[in-house]
């Protein structure tokens, strides 16, 4: 939803506005009102938003991988520690507000 992704991304709806107009311009995204609370509204990429974030994420994915095997599996495993560490501090500054 929207305000989740104001704080997944910590910034303002100000800061937000013209990014996500232009990914709506660019039929990327699409916006539509949640079946549990009409207030809301969700976001959800269209096709086109779904192959533009597959192929960016292949490509992401593809460079991790060349960098871990030049670095080796210990270099793999230390980010991936890291990584899940982030994850949970930042899942607990959210729960505490």
């Amino acid at each position: 939803m929207f305000i989740e992704l104001l704080e997944r991304l910590a910034i303002t709806k100000q800061a937000l506005h013209r990014p996500l107009r232009d990914l709506l311009a660019r039929r990327l995204v699409r916006t539509g009102v949640d079946q549990d609370d009409r207030r809301l509204r969700r976001l959800t990429l269209t096709r086109a938003g779904a192959g533009l974030e597959d192929r960016l994420s292949g490509m992401q994915r593809a460079h991790l991988e060349r960098i871990f095997t030049g670095a080796g599996q210990s270099a793999e495993a230390g980010w991936r520690k890291v990584m899940r560490q982030m994850a949970r501090s930042d899942q607990a500054v959210r729960r505490s507000g």
